[in-house]
């Protein structure tokens, strides 16, 4: 495989990536926000130290306004949304990628 084959191939990481557009409540504007699963979600574990849950926290702001759009995602042990929660915006779409 040459150099250049191996820079520009698929890395295994893109695949770790999940995608969701907000819209904003004040201005309309359509964001489309990248979550990386690895590192962003915060696990939350039982007594036994297992883990039960995902929560996923992050504020948004566009470009069109200084409107802040905060979001919650609660995901389980595989990644799969229980609940989504988003204040001053709306979700439109999540997306796995």
């Amino acid at each position: 495989m040459g150099l250049f084959s191996r820079l520009f191939q698929k890395s295994p990481q893109q695949d770790r990536n999940f995608y969701y557009t907000v819209k904003c409540n004040r201005c309309g504007e359509e964001i489309r926000v990248r979550m990386d699963r690895m590192n962003e979600p915060s696990p939350e574990y039982d007594e036994k130290g297992r883990v039960t849950h995902y929560i996923y926290r992050k504020d948004v702001l566009g470009q069109k306004c200084f409107n802040l759009i905060q979001v919650e995602f609660v995901f389980n042990s595989n990644f799969e949304m229980i609940s989504s929660q988003v204040t001053g915006g709306k979700l439109i779409e999540p997306d796995v990628k």
